[in-house]
């Protein structure tokens, strides 16, 4: 049985209704498709099981769906359907199979954010992300294969990249260097590789920058320390660098979080580490905009995912764990 609290919000145009759950067990009703006004549907964090029902093509005014983690399973391309007006989409933690449809930005040109991590979604990412308005996207935790498309020329909303844990390969594109908007971009435990492009210092705005347990080789470039002056969290361990650590990373004076262990390092550390005031207890950050987003930790000797607190996390490890 489901048990939901309904609240009605009535204005000049329309029905608005908004549904928050109680408690709630067992399949979502397919009657939900008959409510033709539905804006908002937040199922999120309960027991539900089954197949997700194909209702966001019916439901033409719902713009905003969460029904993470629960215990639902289905066919991505059949659960997305043709949605003009959905800009919120968060079916991550679940069961969600089948490959991204190439057409994903035609077929909701209104989505803003899509959080679909946590599932088993395999294939490769469609090229239509890219001339999306997205401003988050989170593919993060899935069976994703092939390279990071090549394609990202003209962003300006794009804040969230995370990739993370999938099956990806090959090189960071240059492309991702044009989005001047990015905040956070996460690439971790991929097979990734190569040097990190240079395109990448154009990434002004990035907060995260989270390279772990990949191939990437070559020299840490100085221009991470002098154009990406707004890291907070720099990991990049468990990779091939090589080279000394520059002493560029010293301009980086809001960094919380900074892991550089397991890489082919050599040469002194650089005097300034310590010093970063955003290591200072009581040192007032941004507010962190995504709480949902996390990245892994190493904490006495345990690797830790860290995601509700991590704005309130400091850090640092140099060293190879062995």
């Amino acid at each position: 049985m489901i048990k939901l609290v309904i609240v009605y919000q009535v204005d000049r145009d329309n029905l608005r209704i908004y549904y928050s759950l109680i408690s709630v067990s067992g399949p979502i009703p397919p009657s939900i498709g008959k409510l033709s006004n539905l804006r908002s549907l937040k199922l999120s964090g309960g027991r539900l099981t089954d197949v997700i029902p194909n209702i966001l093509g019916k439901l033409e005014k719902l713009v905003d769906v969460d029904l993470y983690s629960n215990s639902l399973e289905g066919e991505i391309s059949e659960i997305l359907g043709y949605n003009m007006n959905v800009t919120h989409l968060d079916i991550s933690n679940k069961k969600i199979r089948g490959q991204l449809p190439q057409d994903i930005a035609d077929m909701m040109p209104a989505l803003s954010t899509l959080h679909l991590g946590g599932n088993i979604i395999s294939g490769s990412i469609p090229n239509s992300l890219c001339k999306s308005n997205l401003n988050v996207i989170d593919l993060s935790r899935n069976k994703l294969s092939g390279k990071i498309p090549n394609c990202w020329d003209g962003r300006t909303s794009l804040k969230l990249i995370n990739l993370s844990s999938n099956e990806l390969y090959g090189t960071i594109p240059n492309s991702i260097g044009n989005i001047s908007s990015l905040h956070w971009l996460n690439l971790s435990n991929n097979s990734l590789q190569g040097e990190l492009p240079l395109a990448l210092k154009k990434c002004t705005s990035l907060s995260l920058l989270d390279l772990s347990e990949n191939q990437f080789s070559g020299h840490i470039p100085p221009w991470i320390g002098e154009n990406l002056s707004s890291l907070q969290k720099l990991r990049i361990p468990k990779n091939m660098f090589n080279g000394s650590i520059p002493p560029q990373v010293c301009q980086l004076f809001n960094l919380t979080i900074f892991d550089f262990a397991d890489n082919n390092l050599t040469g002194s550390i650089p005097h300034c580490f310590g010093d970063h005031k955003g290591m200072i207890g009581g040192y007032a950050q941004d507010f962190w905009p995504w709480p949902d987003q996390g990245t892994k930790q190493v904490l006495k000797g345990i690797e830790r995912d860290c995601t509700w607190n991590l704005q309130f996390l400091v850090n640092m490890d140099l060293f190879p764990k062995n």
